[in-house]
């Protein structure tokens, strides 16, 4: 048995994409977000249907964190934000076991004083 198998913490919270055909002279920054410290920022990956290039990549980094199914993942977002519960049945999909749906979410957390981090998304692609 792993010596460490605590749960990872996993925002779905989505974000703007760099747009494709902006022009090179435009700045563009990053978006920020305050989540739940120690979290993982997937933005994005609970939409409805994923391209198949996000898809491949959402199910390697849930495996990357998972450490191949022997850490638990917990999905969360924000209040009214379906999405964690679709990266939750996604993952559940993908074959792992040890997932869970958080839907106190990222307000819920900071409502009991728990700290929270500000952070950059994870991309699959750019």
């Amino acid at each position: 048995m792993r010596a460490d198998a605590s749960p990872v913490l996993i925002d779905i919270f989505p974000a703007a994409r760099k747009p494709e055909n902006r022009d090179p002279d435009q700045i563009w920054r990053e978006p920020k977000r305050a989540t739940i410290k120690g979290a993982h920022w997937l933005a994005n990956m609970g939409v409805g249907t994923l391209t198949e290039s996000d898809e491949t990549a959402f199910r390697a980094e849930l495996a990357r964190l998972s450490e191949n199914g022997a850490r638990p993942l917990v999905f969360f977002c924000e209040p009214d934000c379906w999405m964690s519960w679709n990266a939750t049945k996604r993952a559940l999909s993908f074959g792992l076991d040890k997932v869970v749906w958080y839907p106190a979410d990222v307000s819920g957390w900071s409502a009991v004083d728990q700290l929270l981090e500000e952070m950059r998304p994870w991309r699959s692609t750019e």
